[in-house]
């Protein structure tokens, strides 16, 4: 994982709401923050090198499973570059639990800031305990 910042996790788990739309079952959308798995054809170094963040942490893949809904999906960005693109098949979305969804269904758009502030209280709780799985943070010694 490469974001350790509660804020920043927060964001991105709102901006990715939206994008689960299409397949949620009632219409809402999904929480969900990426991150990548090291299999023995994808090495540390690959995933690293394709981060932009600074810093990363890591975890087995059982205690992430333990505590959270993982999704095999894709990053589907038109300015990706070919080292993330290579990444695709061990990019994975955590799914955060949601908060009310009926309660925040009126603050659509999914980019309002009011959807941002409400849903920030609401997954404080899985964000914190996702920094507790990931734990250590190391620097990317490839930024």
């Amino acid at each position: 994982m490469g974001a350790g910042d509660a804020g920043l996790i927060t964001r991105a788990a709102v901006r990715n709401y939206g994008r689960y739309r299409p397949i949620h079952p009632e219409g809402f959308g999904y929480f969900a923050v990426s991150v990548f798995a090291v299999t023995g054809t994808v090495t540390t170094d690959a995933i690293l090198a394709a981060m932009p963040h600074g810093q990363y942490s890591t975890c087995r893949a059982e205690h992430l499973l333990a505590e959270f809904t993982v999704l095999p999906t894709a990053i589907a960005e038109p300015d990706m570059t070919a080292e993330v693109a290579a990444l695709q098949s061990v990019h994975f979305d955590v799914l955060l639990m949601p908060p009310d969804l009926l309660a925040i269904r009126h603050v659509d758009p999914i980019d309002d800031a009011v959807l941002a502030t409400a849903c920030a209280e609401a997954l404080a709780g899985d964000v914190a305990r996702l920094l507790v799985v990931f734990g250590r943070r190391y620097p990317n010694p490839f930024r």
